[in-house]
């Protein structure tokens, strides 16, 4: 349990990189934290669904983590976030507690917290697969940490309450866990795997797929035999089962009874109201219509939206460079699924990184861990844009996947003749300045 541990133990070489991210997400997160302060700092017996809910608009990410440390509700569907509830729990009980005395509610402080170690120990696992298993140059390295955190996506997820940040953390942790062994050519132990998958699908359930692509690339065939197959996967879905089914049965169904009793009182007594649920009722069959199937589990596909403009304004657009139209809004309140940019630069600079992305994923091609990140994305792809799970919001889900963007750069400069790698260094540091800059600029006006 030590040696696991010692994972997140800072090494030298790493300690100046954790207290420049430390600063960089404290401040980005001391923007959340003054957004709508007065109001989401007031405590006592109060309706924080409509405290934070109706007042808090961020691209669309949740706020429910800032509801539930406040008064313990469980409004994301369980089923495919099993585990992040337990995370906040404790949080919810140091609120709570501390609420009963000073009437202020600190969730917002609590969730900025939270978020800043994801963040920091997302920075130095991203290092350390550039530097010790891509074996990169240090400045080179610490460029393309950079580059990655400059996204308008990772931006984003780096400070709003939402479940990607720990998901961005375990994901990154899980890859270089993988990279460690594909680079030692030695197979991951079942227990260290069953880890690996027990948090990252409890956090989100489609991460799941990616850690048994992992045990596939680090342990080939062996991963089929049963003793592997029921620690690594059998054993952590029963515990998932476990906590969905008590979280359902305890908290979720009692909460819907007591919602929808307090929803037919008010229906009767408030007419404005009932006209504006039977418009949302019919927006919600609006769309069921557009889903794969009609299940829990198919909630947010959508059949409709054309893909190819989503794959360009959403997909690789909106989660590199902001669109200053409808900036930071919510599809679900007023903004069009696909908005174009304003100026042909803006595409400009996506076609580069994209054209980045591909021709450092050819480099890389022949090495397991490239390998294993095209494997992931696909599956990305396949998820978002094939089945269109989120399309209409696909740019919040950045975090998933975007960290193959500066890996793939990295085999890029490493396959490159110096002359040109360093003109792909003046390249990738430009790109950075221009999305801290840019994407920075239009956050910091948004959320002031």
């Amino acid at each position: 349990m030590r040696k696991a541990l010692s994972i997140f133990g800072i090494k030298r070489e790493e300690r100046w990189l954790a207290l420049v991210a430390l600063l960089f997400f404290a401040a980005l997160n001391a923007l959340m934290v003054a957004y709508q302060h007065p109001l989401f700092t007031k405590g006592g017996n109060l309706g924080y669904w409509s405290i934070f809910y109706q007042h808090f608009r961020v691209s669309g990410f949740d706020c429910y983590a800032y509801i539930a440390m406040s008064q313990w509700r469980l409004l994301y569907a369980v089923i495919r976030h099993p585990l992040y509830f337990v995370i906040l729990y404790p949080c919810y009980l140091l609120n709570h507690w501390q609420m009963g005395w000073t009437g202020f509610n600190m969730a917002i402080y609590l969730m900025a917290v939270l978020l800043v170690v994801c963040d920091v120990y997302s920075c130095i696992f991203l290092y350390r697969i550039l530097r010790e298993i891509l074996e990169m140059r240090r400045r080179e390295a610490y460029l393309l940490t950079a580059l990655f955190f400059s996204f308008a996506s990772i931006m984003l997820t780096s400070f709003v309450p939402d479940h990607f940040a720990f998901s961005m953390l375990l994901l990154l942790l899980s890859l270089y866990v993988f990279g460690c062994h594909l680079k030692a050519k030695t197979p991951m132990k079942p227990w260290k795997t069953m880890l690996l998958f027990l948090f990252s699908s409890g956090i989100s359930l489609t991460n799941g797929v990616k850690i048994g692509l992992g045990a596939l690339f680090t342990n080939g065939k062996h991963v089929f035999r049963p003793h592997y197959l029921f620690v690594a996967f059998v054993l952590p879905l029963f515990i998932l089962l476990g906590a969905f089914v008590f979280q359902n049965e305890t908290l979720v169904k009692p909460d819907t009874v007591r919602s929808a009793s307090i929803l037919e009182k008010r229906l009767k007594k408030d007419s404005v109201y009932a006209k504006q649920i039977a418009e949302r009722s019919k927006e919600a069959e609006n769309r069921v219509e557009g889903q794969i199937i009609d299940s829990p589990l198919f909630e947010f596909t959508d059949v409709r939206t054309p893909k190819l403009e989503a794959a360009v304004e959403n997909l690789f657009g909106e989660s590199l460079l902001l669109h200053r139209r409808y900036l930071l809004q919510d599809v679900n309140q007023g903004r069009p699924v696909i908005v174009g940019y304003e100026q042909v630069w803006q595409y400009g600079v996506i076609a580069v990184v994209f054209f980045l992305f591909v021709a450092g994923a050819w480099m890389g091609r022949k090495n397991r861990l490239m390998q294993l990140c095209l494997a992931w994305f696909s599956t990305d792809l396949l998820l978002h844009i094939a089945l269109g799970f989120g399309i209409t919001e696909v740019y919040i889900m950045g975090a998933h996947w975007m960290f193959i963007l500066p890996i793939a750069a990295g085999f890029l400069l490493l396959r490159l003749p110096s002359r040109w790698r360093i003109a792909l260094q003046v390249l990738l540091l430009s790109l950075t300045l221009l999305f801290v800059l840019y994407n920075g600029m239009h956050i910091v006006q948004y959320m002031l």
